[in-house]
């Protein structure tokens, strides 16, 4: 399947994936390399490339942009990907398939690393390579029934894993003025978070 087939259940994720495929000269043949290109890939491979590793973590595998970068350019014995977001999971699977069983992705987040190598008999001290490319992603930006675009409307839900139960819209609509101020201030770095809690509360 392609990945405009990923993109069907969300339609502006559809719409952002026929938009790149345009650029590359194709509507309907769309690779996922052309929807999605790490930004950070040289860098990664100026540190890793051509290097071997027993059991190598990316804990925000995403669409698999950098995992394929390295899984051909080094000698990676078990590749672990998690995310948070099962459609970019989706993505990376079908991207990935071709090395096999060497690659083994899990929805999860990756503060949860410990409880995910148990899952493969594998300790913290196994891990021999990391990666964290930590942040929203464009495909998540771009898409917006996910909730995290300044451009486009769409549901307040922000969540990374979709299957969490608390969205934004709960968050914003239904917390007190107190909690509200502590979360603008502590994730926003907001000198006005009580100001905009008041807001955004009604109160």
């Amino acid at each position: 399947m392609s990945v405009l087939g990923w993109a069907q259940s969300f339609p502006s994720l559809r719409t952002s994936a026929i938009k790149r495929c345009s650029r590359h000269g194709t509507r309907l043949r769309c690779s996922i390399e052309s929807f999605h290109v790490p930004v950070l890939i040289d860098q990664v491979l100026e540190l890793y490339e051509g290097r071997r590793f027993e059991v190598f973590v990316d804990g925000t595998i995403g669409a698999g942009g950098h995992a394929s970068k390295l899984l051909s350019s080094c000698d990676i014995d078990l590749f672990i990907g998690l995310d948070q977001d099962e459609i970019a999971l989706a993505i990376a699977s079908e991207r990935l398939s071709k090395y096999g069983d060497k690659v083994k992705l899990v929805q999860s987040s990756f503060r949860d690393l410990e409880k995910v190598l148990s899952q493969f008999a594998v300790a913290q001290g196994e891990v021999d390579g990391i990666l964290l490319d930590i942040g929203v992603s464009s495909m998540q930006i771009d898409t917006a029934d996910r909730g995290f675009s300044f451009i486009s409307d769409g549901p307040l839900d922000m969540r990374m894993n979709r299957k969490d139960g608390l969205n934004a819209a709960e968050v914003v609509n239904n917390f007190a003025v107190e909690e509200l101020t502590r979360i603008f201030l502590e994730y926003g770095e907001d000198p006005q978070s009580r100001r905009l809690a008041k807001s955004v509360s009604g109160a």
